[in-house]
Formats: structure tokens, sequence, C-alpha cells
């Protein structure tokens, strides 16, 4: 109340943060009101008439999903959510609409309920964060006034570049350790040849040896082993590609992802150095 009544904000919404018990999974789960989302308009909405999941999200017993959740939950609109309610019971959930993305959480993205079901049902004490919008044409001026009274209430104002700044920065951190742990895979992976290669030689001692009595240069056998090892490198490389291909498919697939046209993007310089290490290590 107290942002709101400060000249040039037009609007204060309350965001809070918390746990939703669903079927003995937990779920990270956000307290919003529906119709401040209505005049925000930044949800891109997949199933579900927007208009009214909103509306429906200030009554009761409405929630709004992610796709990604969605489709590992296996739930459609209509479907309902068996959550555990704070006093212990049982509390079901419709799920109102279907969206493409929400507000990030700390595992994942987070369900939509009404502020009125959070506070009410599920034991929401309170926001933690409170997205202010200022009037057309009020930023410059208010932005000073919201400032001051945050910090008088204790809040700490950030802009929405700054949040978004730092949800980039933790999913950099995210993929900088992704490839971290790719690299220590390809390590072990060019180990794994070395070590193939090298027993597929050691055991093959004797029938060297008898190619060599028949008359096989030194420079003809070392040239079968290289061209050898090179074709067993050359497939591997292939196969692993083709492999890594399906999996990132079939993640995207889980990830609610619209079309595999569309959403998957191969390195492809990476790619090709992947299959020349692969050869070159072999």
């Amino acid at each position: 109340a107290d942002l709101r009544a400060l000249p040039g904000v037009q609007l204060a919404s309350p965001i809070g943060r918390f746990d939703l018990a669903v079927g003995g999974t937990r779920l990270d789960a956000a307290a919003v009101r529906g119709s401040d989302l209505l005049a925000d308009g930044r949800l891109a909405f997949r199933a579900g008439d927007p208009w009214a999941a909103l509306i429906d999200l200030d009554g009761t017993g409405a929630a709004i999903l992610p796709a990604s959740l969605a489709a590992r939950l296996g739930v459609a609109v209509g479907d309902s959510l068996p959550a555990l309610a704070a006093d212990g019971s049982q509390y079901g959930l419709r799920v109102a609409a279907i969206v493409r993305r929400t507000i990030p959480g700390r595992a994942g993205e987070t369900v939509l309920v009404g502020w009125n079901d959070a506070t009410a049902r599920f034991g929401l004490l309170g926001a933690d964060a409170y997205a202010v919008r200022f009037a057309p044409g009020q930023a410059a001026t208010s932005r000073p006034l919201v400032e001051a009274a945050a910090r008088q209430l204790a809040l700490e104002p950030r802009p929405l570049d700054a949040a978004l700044g730092a949800v980039s920065d933790t999913l950099e951190r995210v993929f900088s350790a992704f490839d971290l742990l790719a690299a220590i895979a390809v390590v072990i992976a060019g180990l794994g040849i070395v070590n193939t290669l090298t027993m597929n030689v050691l055991e093959r001692v004797r029938e060297i040896g008898v190619l060599r009595a028949v008359g096989m240069t030194r420079r003809q056998v070392w040239r079968m082993v290289v061209v050898e090892a090179g074709v067993i490198g050359l497939a591997g490389a292939a196969l692993g590609l083709l492999l890594g291909l399906a999996v990132a498919g079939f993640m995207l697939l889980l990830a609610g992802g619209v079309s595999l046209v569309s959403s998957l993007d191969p390195p492809w310089v990476l790619m090709g150095l992947t299959l020349v290490f692969g050869v070159a290590v072999a």
C-alpha cells in the first residue's frame, strides 16, 4: 500500500515464493495476483484462456503451470493437482492455463498460485519481492521516490534489467559448469580411445609378426594400424555426435520445446572440432 500510494506508481504487485507439495513431490511455487499479471501481459500462453485463467487465479483453487512442468507431470488444462495444504489436508489446484515460462524458482520454473490461496491455504507469510510498474512517462520522476521509500521499508530496489542480468549470470555459471564437465568427459574419452587401440595392437602381436614374416614392411604395418585407428575414431566420433543430437532433442521435448527444428541449435563448429579431435587422438 505504501508503494502504491507514491506519485507516478501505477502498480505494486507482491510476489511470494514457497514450496508446494504435489503428489509427494516438492515443486517451486510463486504467489501472484492474477489481475496484476493481466495488466502486465508478459506471460506467453500455450493453452487456456488468458483472461479467464488470470481472473481465476484471484479466486480459489486455480494454478498456472509452465509448459515444461506440465509436460513432466503429464497434466493439461482442466486437470487437478493434489496439493498438500498447510494444515495437512489435500487441496486440489485446477490447471487454469499453461504458459511458456513463469517466474524462476530455486530448482526450476514455478507454479503460479493465487495470492489468496497461497496465504490462506499454503501458509505463505508475506512477499519476497514487489514488482513496481510506473505510469506512462513517470518513470524518471517516480523512480527516486520509490527507491527512497523501498529503503525505508528495508527493501532493496533493483531495476528489471539488473534482475535479468543476475539471472543471466547464474545461467552462465551453470553452463560453464556443464562445459567443464564436457571437457572432463572428452579427456576421459581420449584415454579410452588410447587404451582400446593400444590393447588392439598388443593383442595382435603374433598376427603382425606373421604379416612381417610374409613380407610386410614396418611402414606398411604402421600404415595399417594408423588407418584402422582413424576409421575407428571416425566411426566413434560420428556415432557420438548423432547420439548427442538425439539426447539433446529428447531433453528439449521434456523441457516443453515447441519444435525441434526451431529449438535445437547445434554448435556446428564445436561438433566439427570434436570430430577432428576424435580422429586425431585415435
